[in-house]
């Protein structure tokens, strides 16, 4: 790969398609397990695969385990090098199509074969999302609106806002926005400025620049596990997940 770790969005996603885990592969794996000796207390890795699945995708397989050996994960990751001319990274949603009177919910294998007859290339990787916002009052009160974007999304540089969503504000439940910008600008052809990254992760409270080729709004949870000596739930780590596509 040739893009540095930020760079790297990893996740179950949709390649040449609709995105949605979204954190460098080194820093998901660290939140789970301590690979500088081999595991941790809890989860220890017990094998790992990768193959290439389409130029500039890897798929990851690990076999993870705690120490007890009861409690057995099998964690697939994507590593996409956004670099690739021959990848890209879309958010998702019914139709690709998100404006009102067309929301909804609607699986994610349908989804990408709406983004292949669309013209979007071969979906080689996808995951589907969160929905809990749209249990809100205020989508029980607006039912129209469910499966609208959480916050902004933006596809090949067009703009989809939540109704609730007021640039410069946490408007529409959305904290986070993975943003994917342009090399070149396509209305002035300048290069991306040099303090720009390609990949950029902040906060939906950010003005947008212009720049912006997609964006996919992303909920940010926890990794809890037991604390051996109260029982009790502990934060051990952060991670991201897609919230938007299904």
């Amino acid at each position: 790969m040739k893009t540095s770790l930020i760079s790297k969005i990893l996740a179950t996603l949709l390649v040449i398609v609709m995105l949605v885990g979204t954190l460098p592969m080194g820093v998901f794996a660290a939140s789970i397990y301590d690979d500088s000796n081999g595991g941790s207390d809890y989860y220890n890795v017990i094998s790992e695969k990768e193959w290439d699945i389409a130029p500039g995708v890897v798929e990851y397989e690990q076999v993870l385990n705690n120490d007890a050996g009861t409690r057995r994960q099998v964690l697939h990751t994507a590593v996409v090098d956004v670099n690739n001319p021959f990848v890209k990274v879309i958010p998702g949603t019914k139709g690709m199509w998100p404006q009102e009177g067309n929301y909804g919910t609607q699986s994610t294998s349908t989804q990408a074969l709406e983004a292949e007859k669309l013209g979007y290339g071969n979906v080689v990787v996808a995951t589907n999302c969160s929905l809990s916002w749209y249990t809100e009052a205020y989508y029980k009160q607006n039912p129209h609106l469910i499966g609208e974007p959480l916050g902004y999304s933006i596809l090949d540089g067009q703009l989809y806002s939540n109704s609730r969503y007021v640039e410069g504000t946490n408007g529409g439940g959305v904290q986070t926005i993975v943003v994917i910008n342009y090399d070149k600008h396509p209305l002035t052809g300048e290069e991306r400025p040099a303090d720009m990254p390609k990949v950029w992760i902040r906060s939906s409270t950010d003005p947008l620049t212009g720049w912006e080729e997609q964006a996919i709004p992303v909920l940010f949870d926890f990794l809890v596990k037991p604390n051996a000596e109260t029982g009790k739930g502990e934060i051990v780590a952060k991670y991201a997940k897609e919230d938007h596509g299904t």
